[in-house]
């Protein structure tokens, strides 16, 4: 699997680590889906740093809950909406359409964001 790969470079306590974190948990939960992905990792995400408590699960979580927002086929809640869009508002979200929004608006929360988990995570760590 990739994890195993790419786990030495993920340090949790680097932002270099913390980055290409994110950047696999995104291109996986777009790839598996954010539930398998997490159900795939979440045992191992301990491992990526010593001592850093509830962090990796934190990162984990909200990572892949706003990677959902990246593509259309991201999140089954996408799939809904645009059924149901579909269905009875006559509107079509195309696969194009949906990623032209939730590409930049995913990477802007994303990483406008990151820093405040990650030290909300590393304090959490100190409680």
């Amino acid at each position: 699997m990739a994890f195993e790969y790419l786990a030495p470079h993920m340090n949790l306590n680097t932002i270099e680590g913390v980055l290409l974190f994110s950047v696999f948990v995104i291109i996986g939960s777009n790839i598996f889906s954010n539930v398998p992905l997490v159900i795939l990792i979440v045992g191992r995400v301990s491992d990526l740093c010593d001592d850093c408590g509830p962090l990796g699960g934190l990162l984990l979580a909200w990572i892949s809950t706003i990677a959902g927002n990246f593509t259309l086929i991201g999140s089954v809640a996408n799939l809904i909406v645009a059924e149901k869009a579909r269905s009875s508002a006559e509107y079509r979200i195309s696969f194009l359409g949906y990623f032209i929004f939730g590409f930049p608006s995913t990477l802007v929360i994303l990483y406008a964001c990151l820093p405040v988990v990650y030290f909300m995570g590393k304090l959490a760590a100190k409680i």
